[in-house]
Protein backbone atom coordinates (compact mmCIF):
# COMPACT_ATOMS: atom_id res chain seq x y z
CA UNK A 1 0.00 0.00 0.00
CA UNK A 2 2.80 2.41 0.85
CA UNK A 3 4.46 1.74 -2.50
CA UNK A 4 1.44 2.78 -4.55
CA UNK A 5 1.35 6.18 -6.10
CA UNK A 6 -1.04 8.39 -4.16
CA UNK A 7 -2.13 11.98 -3.76
CA UNK A 8 -3.14 11.80 -0.10
CA UNK A 9 -1.02 10.30 2.72
CA UNK A 10 -1.48 6.66 3.61
CA UNK A 11 -3.16 6.52 7.03
CA UNK A 12 -2.21 3.50 9.15
CA UNK A 13 -3.95 2.91 12.49
CA UNK A 14 -2.85 0.08 14.78
CA UNK A 15 -5.34 -0.23 17.62
CA UNK A 16 -4.42 -1.92 20.93
CA UNK A 17 -0.81 -1.77 19.80
CA UNK A 18 0.72 -3.37 22.95
CA UNK A 19 -0.94 -6.69 22.05
CA UNK A 20 0.96 -6.72 18.77
CA UNK A 21 4.23 -5.99 20.55
CA UNK A 22 3.53 -8.82 22.99
CA UNK A 23 2.56 -11.34 20.27
CA UNK A 24 5.33 -10.56 17.76
CA UNK A 25 8.83 -10.20 19.16
CA UNK A 26 10.85 -7.70 17.20
CA UNK A 27 7.85 -5.99 15.66
CA UNK A 28 8.88 -2.63 17.14
CA UNK A 29 12.30 -2.76 15.47
CA UNK A 30 10.76 -3.95 12.19
CA UNK A 31 8.24 -1.14 12.28
CA UNK A 32 10.93 1.44 12.97
CA UNK A 33 13.06 0.21 10.06
CA UNK A 34 10.09 0.16 7.68
CA UNK A 35 8.99 3.63 8.70
CA UNK A 36 12.49 5.07 8.26
CA UNK A 37 12.76 3.42 4.86
CA UNK A 38 9.50 5.04 3.75
CA UNK A 39 10.72 8.41 5.00
CA UNK A 40 13.84 8.10 2.84
CA UNK A 41 11.57 7.43 -0.13
CA UNK A 42 9.45 10.47 0.86
CA UNK A 43 6.38 8.24 1.08
CA UNK A 44 3.49 10.26 2.59
CA UNK A 45 2.39 8.31 5.68
CA UNK A 46 0.43 9.13 8.81
CA UNK A 47 0.71 6.34 11.40
CA UNK A 48 -1.27 6.17 14.64
CA UNK A 49 -0.52 3.71 17.43
CA UNK A 50 -3.30 3.33 20.01
CA UNK A 51 -3.42 1.35 23.22
CA UNK A 52 -5.37 1.17 26.46
CA UNK A 53 -2.56 -0.53 28.40
CA UNK A 54 -0.96 2.72 29.45
CA UNK A 55 2.24 1.38 31.00
CA UNK A 56 2.92 -0.82 27.96
CA UNK A 57 2.36 2.08 25.58
CA UNK A 58 4.83 4.16 27.57
CA UNK A 59 7.37 1.36 27.55
CA UNK A 60 7.02 0.45 23.85
CA UNK A 61 6.54 3.86 22.26
CA UNK A 62 7.25 6.72 24.67
CA UNK A 63 10.19 5.83 26.90
CA UNK A 64 13.78 6.83 26.15
CA UNK A 65 14.61 3.19 25.41
CA UNK A 66 11.63 2.62 23.10
CA UNK A 67 12.47 1.52 19.56
CA UNK A 68 9.95 3.98 18.14
CA UNK A 69 11.16 7.00 20.09
CA UNK A 70 13.21 8.35 17.18
CA UNK A 71 10.26 8.33 14.75
CA UNK A 72 7.56 9.59 17.11
CA UNK A 73 6.27 13.06 16.25
CA UNK A 74 3.64 13.45 18.96
CA UNK A 75 1.50 11.76 21.60
CA UNK A 76 -1.90 12.34 23.16
CA UNK A 77 -3.27 10.86 26.36
CA UNK A 78 -7.05 10.51 26.00
CA UNK A 79 -8.61 11.08 29.42
CA UNK A 80 -12.19 10.43 30.59
CA UNK A 81 -14.68 13.27 30.30
CA UNK A 82 -14.89 15.66 33.23
CA UNK A 83 -18.05 15.95 35.29
CA UNK A 84 -19.53 18.82 33.20
CA UNK A 85 -19.05 17.13 29.84
CA UNK A 86 -20.25 13.79 31.22
CA UNK A 87 -23.53 15.58 32.01
CA UNK A 88 -24.07 16.10 28.27
CA UNK A 89 -25.29 12.48 28.30
CA UNK A 90 -28.15 13.42 30.69
CA UNK A 91 -28.72 17.17 30.14
CA UNK A 92 -32.32 17.23 31.43
CA UNK A 93 -31.46 15.91 34.92
CA UNK A 94 -31.20 18.30 37.85
CA UNK A 95 -27.73 19.26 39.04
CA UNK A 96 -27.72 17.08 42.17
CA UNK A 97 -28.57 14.00 40.10
CA UNK A 98 -25.84 14.98 37.63
CA UNK A 99 -23.30 14.79 40.47
CA UNK A 100 -24.74 11.44 41.56
CA UNK A 101 -24.60 10.22 37.96
CA UNK A 102 -20.92 11.13 37.73
CA UNK A 103 -20.38 9.13 40.92
CA UNK A 104 -22.01 6.10 39.29
CA UNK A 105 -20.90 6.15 35.64
CA UNK A 106 -17.89 8.45 35.69
CA UNK A 107 -16.62 9.97 32.46
CA UNK A 108 -15.84 7.11 30.07
CA UNK A 109 -18.04 7.50 26.95
CA UNK A 110 -18.34 3.74 26.47
CA UNK A 111 -20.00 3.52 29.88
CA UNK A 112 -22.03 6.72 29.57
CA UNK A 113 -23.73 5.46 26.40
CA UNK A 114 -25.58 2.98 28.63
CA UNK A 115 -27.40 5.90 30.33
CA UNK A 116 -30.88 6.69 28.95
CA UNK A 117 -31.66 10.34 29.53
CA UNK A 118 -35.42 9.81 29.26
CA UNK A 119 -35.34 7.59 32.35
CA UNK A 120 -34.63 8.70 35.92
CA UNK A 121 -31.30 8.32 37.65
CA UNK A 122 -32.54 5.36 39.69
CA UNK A 123 -34.12 3.59 36.73
CA UNK A 124 -30.78 3.88 34.95
CA UNK A 125 -28.93 2.53 37.98
CA UNK A 126 -31.32 -0.42 38.04
CA UNK A 127 -31.33 -1.13 34.30
CA UNK A 128 -27.64 -0.56 33.52
CA UNK A 129 -25.87 -1.96 36.60
CA UNK A 130 -28.30 -4.24 38.48
CA UNK A 131 -29.92 -6.14 35.63
CA UNK A 132 -28.49 -9.48 34.53
CA UNK A 133 -27.37 -9.32 30.93
CA UNK A 134 -26.75 -5.57 31.02
CA UNK A 135 -23.34 -4.48 29.74
CA UNK A 136 -22.30 -2.97 33.08
CA UNK A 137 -23.67 -5.78 35.25
CA UNK A 138 -20.69 -8.11 35.03
CA UNK A 139 -17.39 -7.40 36.69
CA UNK A 140 -15.47 -4.66 34.86
CA UNK A 141 -12.72 -6.46 32.94
CA UNK A 142 -10.19 -3.72 33.56
CA UNK A 143 -7.40 -6.24 34.16
CA UNK A 144 -7.31 -7.18 30.48
CA UNK A 145 -6.44 -3.57 29.67
CA UNK A 146 -3.37 -3.67 31.90
CA UNK A 147 -0.17 -5.71 31.94
CA UNK A 148 -0.74 -6.78 35.56
CA UNK A 149 -0.23 -10.33 36.78
CA UNK A 150 -1.67 -11.87 39.92
CA UNK A 151 -5.11 -10.52 39.19
CA UNK A 152 -6.79 -11.70 42.40
CA UNK A 153 -4.54 -9.56 44.59
CA UNK A 154 -5.05 -6.46 42.47
CA UNK A 155 -8.82 -6.95 42.47
CA UNK A 156 -8.74 -7.32 46.26
CA UNK A 157 -6.85 -4.04 46.56
CA UNK A 158 -9.28 -2.18 44.31
CA UNK A 159 -12.16 -3.69 46.28
CA UNK A 160 -10.60 -2.59 49.59
CA UNK A 161 -10.01 0.99 48.42
CA UNK A 162 -13.52 1.25 46.97
CA UNK A 163 -14.85 -0.01 50.29
CA UNK A 164 -13.22 2.81 52.23
CA UNK A 165 -9.63 1.72 52.99
CA UNK A 166 -7.46 4.68 51.99
CA UNK A 167 -4.10 4.37 53.75
CA UNK A 168 -1.55 1.65 52.87
CA UNK A 169 -1.72 0.09 56.34
CA UNK A 170 -5.53 -0.14 56.18
CA UNK A 171 -5.46 -1.56 52.63
CA UNK A 172 -2.83 -4.12 53.67
CA UNK A 173 -4.91 -5.28 56.65
CA UNK A 174 -7.99 -5.78 54.45
CA UNK A 175 -6.11 -7.64 51.70
CA UNK A 176 -3.45 -9.62 53.57
CA UNK A 177 -4.76 -9.76 57.13
CA UNK A 178 -4.06 -8.01 60.41
CA UNK A 179 -0.28 -8.43 60.39
CA UNK A 180 0.34 -6.93 56.94
CA UNK A 181 2.78 -4.03 56.67
CA UNK A 182 3.02 -1.18 54.17
CA UNK A 183 6.06 -2.69 52.36
CA UNK A 184 3.95 -5.77 51.56
CA UNK A 185 1.20 -3.79 49.82
CA UNK A 186 3.26 -0.97 48.29
CA UNK A 187 4.53 -2.78 45.13
CA UNK A 188 0.95 -3.68 44.21
CA UNK A 189 -0.20 -0.10 44.76
CA UNK A 190 2.65 1.21 42.63
CA UNK A 191 1.67 -1.08 39.74
CA UNK A 192 -1.97 -0.03 39.99
CA UNK A 193 -0.85 3.60 39.87
CA UNK A 194 1.33 2.94 36.80
CA UNK A 195 -1.71 1.37 35.12
CA UNK A 196 -3.83 4.41 36.10
CA UNK A 197 -6.33 2.28 38.03
CA UNK A 198 -5.48 3.84 41.39
CA UNK A 199 -4.23 7.33 42.20
CA UNK A 200 -2.00 8.44 45.05
CA UNK A 201 -3.10 11.56 46.92
CA UNK A 202 -1.05 13.67 49.28
CA UNK A 203 -2.08 16.85 51.10
CA UNK A 204 -1.43 19.90 48.94
CA UNK A 205 1.11 22.14 50.63
CA UNK A 206 3.19 25.17 49.63
CA UNK A 207 5.89 24.50 47.02
CA UNK A 208 8.78 22.46 48.37
CA UNK A 209 6.94 21.02 51.35
CA UNK A 210 7.11 17.25 51.84
CA UNK A 211 3.69 15.67 52.61
CA UNK A 212 3.60 13.54 55.73
CA UNK A 213 0.76 11.20 54.79
CA UNK A 214 -0.60 9.45 51.70
CA UNK A 215 -4.00 8.14 50.69
CA UNK A 216 -5.09 6.05 47.71
CA UNK A 217 -8.29 6.30 45.67
CA UNK A 218 -9.76 4.36 42.76
CA UNK A 219 -9.27 6.62 39.76
CA UNK A 220 -12.42 5.79 37.77
CA UNK A 221 -15.73 6.58 39.53
CA UNK A 222 -17.58 3.70 37.84
CA UNK A 223 -14.97 1.16 38.94
CA UNK A 224 -15.21 2.49 42.50
CA UNK A 225 -19.02 2.38 42.35
CA UNK A 226 -19.07 -1.17 40.99
CA UNK A 227 -16.81 -2.55 43.71
CA UNK A 228 -18.57 -0.53 46.39
CA UNK A 229 -22.18 -1.42 45.52
CA UNK A 230 -22.41 -4.22 42.94
CA UNK A 231 -19.63 -6.61 43.93
CA UNK A 232 -20.81 -7.21 47.54
CA UNK A 233 -24.35 -8.04 46.36
CA UNK A 234 -23.63 -10.22 43.33
CA UNK A 235 -25.19 -13.29 44.96
CA UNK A 236 -28.38 -11.37 45.79
CA UNK A 237 -28.57 -9.96 42.27
CA UNK A 238 -27.99 -13.37 40.71
CA UNK A 239 -30.99 -14.62 42.69
CA UNK A 240 -33.32 -11.86 41.58
CA UNK A 241 -33.00 -9.51 44.59
CA UNK A 242 -32.63 -6.45 42.39
CA UNK A 243 -35.18 -4.32 44.27
CA UNK A 244 -33.50 -4.80 47.66
CA UNK A 245 -30.05 -3.99 46.24
CA UNK A 246 -31.41 -0.86 44.56
CA UNK A 247 -32.94 0.15 47.90
CA UNK A 248 -29.55 -0.11 49.60
CA UNK A 249 -27.89 1.94 46.87
CA UNK A 250 -30.58 4.64 47.14
CA UNK A 251 -29.94 4.74 50.88
CA UNK A 252 -26.12 4.79 50.73
CA UNK A 253 -25.22 6.55 47.48
CA UNK A 254 -25.24 10.05 48.97
CA UNK A 255 -22.78 8.96 51.65
CA UNK A 256 -20.55 7.58 48.89
CA UNK A 257 -20.83 10.88 46.97
CA UNK A 258 -19.91 12.85 50.09
CA UNK A 259 -16.76 10.81 50.74
CA UNK A 260 -14.92 11.79 47.57
CA UNK A 261 -16.94 12.50 44.42
CA UNK A 262 -18.45 15.84 45.47
CA UNK A 263 -15.02 17.02 46.57
CA UNK A 264 -13.51 15.89 43.26
CA UNK A 265 -16.23 17.70 41.32
CA UNK A 266 -15.79 20.86 43.40
CA UNK A 267 -12.05 20.97 42.76
CA UNK A 268 -12.59 20.43 39.03
CA UNK A 269 -15.18 23.21 39.07
CA UNK A 270 -12.64 25.68 40.41
CA UNK A 271 -10.32 25.08 37.45
CA UNK A 272 -13.18 25.36 34.94
CA UNK A 273 -14.56 28.47 36.63
CA UNK A 274 -11.12 30.10 36.65
CA UNK A 275 -10.68 29.49 32.91
CA UNK A 276 -14.22 30.70 32.17
CA UNK A 277 -13.75 33.77 34.41
CA UNK A 278 -16.62 32.84 36.70
CA UNK A 279 -14.67 33.62 39.86
CA UNK A 280 -13.83 37.02 41.37
CA UNK A 281 -11.16 38.76 39.31
CA UNK A 282 -8.78 39.10 42.26
CA UNK A 283 -8.84 35.32 42.92
CA UNK A 284 -6.11 33.43 41.07
CA UNK A 285 -4.36 30.12 41.72
CA UNK A 286 -1.95 27.72 40.04
CA UNK A 287 -2.57 24.57 42.11
CA UNK A 288 -5.74 23.00 43.51
CA UNK A 289 -6.05 19.99 45.79
CA UNK A 290 -7.08 18.89 49.24
CA UNK A 291 -5.31 19.00 52.59
CA UNK A 292 -5.29 17.03 55.80
CA UNK A 293 -3.20 17.25 58.92
CA UNK A 294 -0.51 14.73 59.71
CA UNK A 295 -0.62 15.55 63.41
CA UNK A 296 -1.55 12.56 65.54
CA UNK A 297 -2.96 14.78 68.26
CA UNK A 298 -5.10 16.99 65.97
CA UNK A 299 -6.75 15.53 62.88
CA UNK A 300 -8.16 18.18 60.55
CA UNK A 301 -8.79 18.46 56.84
CA UNK A 302 -9.92 20.83 54.12
CA UNK A 303 -11.70 19.40 51.08
CA UNK A 304 -10.41 22.15 48.79
CA UNK A 305 -7.27 24.27 48.93
CA UNK A 306 -5.91 26.49 46.16
CA UNK A 307 -2.45 28.02 46.05
CA UNK A 308 -0.93 30.77 43.97
CA UNK A 309 2.87 31.05 43.94
CA UNK A 310 3.20 29.23 47.24
CA UNK A 311 0.54 31.15 49.17
CA UNK A 312 -2.84 29.72 50.14
CA UNK A 313 -5.50 31.77 48.35
CA UNK A 314 -8.64 29.68 48.94
CA UNK A 315 -9.79 27.06 51.41
CA UNK A 316 -13.08 25.23 51.07
CA UNK A 317 -15.46 22.68 52.55
CA UNK A 318 -17.84 20.37 50.66
CA UNK A 319 -21.09 19.29 52.32
CA UNK A 320 -23.28 16.71 50.57
CA UNK A 321 -25.91 16.69 53.32
CA UNK A 322 -29.66 17.18 53.73
CA UNK A 323 -29.26 20.20 56.02
CA UNK A 324 -28.22 23.65 54.80
CA UNK A 325 -24.68 24.76 55.60
CA UNK A 326 -24.40 27.46 58.27
CA UNK A 327 -21.77 29.65 59.93
CA UNK A 328 -20.29 26.74 61.89
CA UNK A 329 -18.68 25.38 58.73
CA UNK A 330 -17.25 28.79 57.97
CA UNK A 331 -15.89 28.98 61.51
CA UNK A 332 -14.30 25.56 61.01
CA UNK A 333 -12.35 26.88 58.02
CA UNK A 334 -11.26 29.90 60.06
CA UNK A 335 -10.03 27.63 62.84
CA UNK A 336 -7.95 25.56 60.41
CA UNK A 337 -6.43 28.74 59.00
CA UNK A 338 -5.54 29.83 62.52
CA UNK A 339 -4.29 26.50 63.93
CA UNK A 340 -2.30 25.43 60.87
CA UNK A 341 -1.08 28.78 59.57
CA UNK A 342 2.58 27.75 59.67
CA UNK A 343 1.83 24.66 57.57
CA UNK A 344 -0.68 26.16 55.11
CA UNK A 345 1.00 29.58 54.74
CA UNK A 346 -2.17 31.53 53.95
CA UNK A 347 -2.09 34.84 52.10
CA UNK A 348 -3.17 37.97 53.97
CA UNK A 349 -6.71 37.64 52.66
CA UNK A 350 -7.92 34.10 51.99
CA UNK A 351 -11.14 33.25 50.17
CA UNK A 352 -13.39 30.77 51.94
CA UNK A 353 -15.55 28.57 49.70
CA UNK A 354 -18.46 26.39 50.77
CA UNK A 355 -20.01 23.82 48.43
CA UNK A 356 -23.36 22.45 49.60
CA UNK A 357 -26.00 20.15 48.19
CA UNK A 358 -28.84 21.61 50.28
CA UNK A 359 -28.07 25.32 50.22
CA UNK A 360 -27.06 27.73 52.96
CA UNK A 361 -28.55 29.35 56.02
CA UNK A 362 -30.00 32.85 55.67
CA UNK A 363 -27.30 34.27 57.94
CA UNK A 364 -24.48 32.72 55.88
CA UNK A 365 -26.04 33.90 52.62
CA UNK A 366 -26.25 37.42 54.04
CA UNK A 367 -22.61 37.35 55.11
CA UNK A 368 -21.53 36.22 51.63
CA UNK A 369 -23.08 39.34 50.08
CA UNK A 370 -20.37 41.44 51.69
CA UNK A 371 -17.29 41.35 49.35
CA UNK A 372 -15.00 42.10 52.27
CA UNK A 373 -15.87 38.73 53.84
CA UNK A 374 -14.45 36.84 50.82
CA UNK A 375 -17.04 34.06 51.07
CA UNK A 376 -18.01 32.01 48.02
CA UNK A 377 -21.12 29.81 48.15
CA UNK A 378 -21.79 27.14 45.52
CA UNK A 379 -24.75 24.80 45.16
CA UNK A 380 -24.82 21.94 42.62
CA UNK A 381 -26.59 24.07 40.02
CA UNK A 382 -23.68 26.55 40.17
CA UNK A 383 -21.31 23.81 39.07
CA UNK A 384 -22.95 23.32 35.65
CA UNK A 385 -23.34 25.84 32.84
Amino acid sequence: LAGRERRAPLVVVLDEFPYLGRAERGVLTDLQRWFNAQKRKHTPIKMFLLGSMVSSMEEQALSDAAALKSVRTGQLAVHPLGYRHAADFYPSWDAADCVRAFAVWGGLPGILTEVKETRSLWMNVRDSTLTRGAKLYDEPDWLKYTDLRGGATYISIVRAIAGGARRPSDIGRVVFGGGASQPAIQPYLDRLIDSQIVERRTPLLPTGERPKTTMYMVRDPFLAYWYRFIDPDRAALDHGRRASVLGRIRKDLDKYVSEDVFERVSRAFLWDALVERRLPRELAFDRVGSWWSGRAQQQDDADVVAYDRGALRLIGECKWTNAPVDERDLQGLDRILRDFASELRPAKKVWRALFARSGFSARLSELAKNPAERILLFSPRDLYW
